[in-house]
This record gives structure tokens, sequence and C-alpha cells, in this order.
């Protein structure tokens, strides 16, 4: 897992993404802009782990590209 600070250029990709959600997309886009300032960005390798079945957590994550498979 890499953590990365959201670019500029990048940063209205991360608004929309986020609107289009079902927990976000009901904002506008003063709060939709807020929510994504407190993000971070985090790039995850081919296999790696995102988070595993009854582990706790503290985050949303949303996938903005490539996908990911959920195992159970």
């Amino acid at each position: 897992m890499e953590t990365m600070k959201i670019e500029r250029d990048f940063f209205p990709k991360v608004v929309t993404a986020l609107g289009r959600s079902s927990l976000f997309g009901n904002l506008d886009e003063r709060l939709l802009t807020q929510v994504a300032s407190a993000c971070q960005l985090v790039r995850f390798a081919a296999k790696e782990t995102i988070i595993e079945e009854g582990a706790p957590s503290d985050c949303y994550y949303l996938i903005l590209s490539g996908e990911a498979v959920v195992l159970g």
C-alpha cells in the first residue's frame, strides 16, 4: 500500500467520485470538496489485501480506477 497526496489536477476526480457514491451523493459541491480535502489517495499493488473480513476499520474506500474482488 502506498499513500500519496492528492495532486491538484486529480482533486476534481475525487470530488466527482464522492458525489457518485451512495454515502456522499446527496452532499452539495461545497461539502463534497470539504470531504475530498480530508481524503488520502492510496494505491494498492495487484493481489494486495485491502481489508480482511471482520477487521475493524476507520475509513471508507472508494475505487477511482482499477477493480477489487470481494472474497468471503
